[in-house]
């Protein structure tokens, strides 16, 4: 059985749509569990990561490489988080505002624009088990002359 081309984007124009209306609900999702407004989740940490994994896998399938980018920073980000600090919670929701802002068109980036905005994503300093120091910056030092 073959079909027409019509009805070919027709369909992948269907299954785009069903996307981002799922990619939005767990963009709701991560944003109850981050503020900590579900108390029955018993550990609201693994499932935020559970959530960003998989967006992170689904959104360069259907056109959305930027949101997998910042998915993939958002995974970093949390790997080792216990219980978030209020700041960190803050940072997080602002992966997802971004991973929003790309999804419904708020933020329609070229190249240079999509690396400015992995940029502007928060930082996560912390201590590595197997250096005993800081990861690095988020920026490049200036040189000296």
């Amino acid at each position: 059985m073959s079909i027409s081309k019509d009805t070919f984007s027709a369909m992948l124009a269907d299954l785009s749509q069903q996307y981002l209306e799922t990619a939005a609900e767990k963009l709701d999702r991560l944003e109850v569990l981050i503020d900590g407004r579900d108390s029955a989740v018993k550990a609201p940490m693994d499932e935020t990561y559970r959530l960003v994994h998989n967006l992170k896998g689904s959104a360069g399938s259907f056109g959305y490489p930027l949101v997998s980018v910042i998915a993939h920073r958002l995974e970093d980000y949390i790997t080792d988080i216990g219980e978030p600090t209020t700041r960190e919670r803050s940072e997080m929701l602002a992966f997802v505002d971004r991973m929003r802002d790309v999804l419904d068109g708020t933020l329609d980036p070229d190249d240079a624009d999509t690396a400015l905005i992995v940029r502007q994503l928060p930082v996560r300093h912390t201590l590595s088990p197997r250096r005993c120091r800081p990861s690095a910056p988020s920026f490049a030092p200036s040189p000296i002359s």
